[in-house]
């Protein structure tokens, strides 16, 4: 239930919120169907970079065009489901901060019953852009990485520790006859004929038990089979 002492909670929010990434809040939805931030851990003033009373006063105000109005929207939206089934939500979305920088964001709140018309959700909000900007660096040198190794004229793949491929290039699928989905995930012998083909899962199975490498990790020259038998 809603804490008689505004300024004590208040307090106790900042405290708790002095050491973790993102912002604590209590979001009330009258019966009217209208949403309203009671209140909000001083630190969502540098998440959002807003004053933290424009936040409280996007509610009273009717405020929904500008950036508080966004922060209430974002927070309806899980809210109108969790407010139906009485249940926890949990959002992920993407701020233009008023700086003009994109920032990422995942939120989490639980209701309670806070009359016998209207519902508060205690909740909190966390910054993700580290996380997010990390991960889209990643994909980024990941699609540069698979255009680089697209062309290339030489097959490549890759297999995992059981011997199963992993990763099969354009110039692998030229060169061998199969479709890249055709053997992901099947096992790399497949590409080889006897008696390396009836060999290879001893080889595989030698070195992760004793990680000595009589075949992996050593240079040389094969065959490689496509489908129907036919040698490479």
């Amino acid at each position: 239930m809603l804490v008689e002492c505004q300024h004590d909670l208040k307090q106790l929010l900042n405290l708790f919120s002095a050491n973790v990434p993102g912002f604590f809040f209590q979001l009330h939805r009258a019966s009217s169907g209208r949403y309203r931030l009671l209140l909000v851990s001083d630190n969502a003033e540098q998440a959002l970079g807003m004053p933290v009373t424009a936040l409280s006063a996007a509610g009273t105000s009717g405020a929904i065009a500008g950036a508080c109005g966004s922060i209430l929207r974002l927070c309806s939206k899980p809210s109108a489901y969790s407010a139906e089934y009485i249940k926890p939500w949990s959002v992920q979305f993407r701020y233009l901060h008023p700086s003009g920088e994109q920032r990422w964001f995942e939120g989490h709140a639980t209701p309670t019953a806070y009359d016998a018309h209207s519902l508060l959700w205690h909740g909190y909000i966390n910054d993700t852009t580290p996380i997010k900007l990390n991960e889209l660096a990643l994909a980024e040198y990941a699609s540069q990485h698979r255009e680089i190794v697209d062309n290339i004229l030489d097959a490549i793949i890759t297999i995992d520790e059981q011997g199963l491929i992993a990763t099969f290039s354009k110039a692998a699928c030229r060169i061998f006859g199969y479709q890249a989905v055709e053997v992901i995930g099947k096992n790399v012998s497949l590409l080889m004929p006897e008696p390396h083909r009836g060999n290879h899962d001893q080889y595989i199975q030698h070195y992760r038990e004793t990680g000595e490498a009589k075949i992996i990790g050593q240079s040389r020259e094969t065959q490689g089979r496509r489908p129907g038998r036919s040698l490479v």
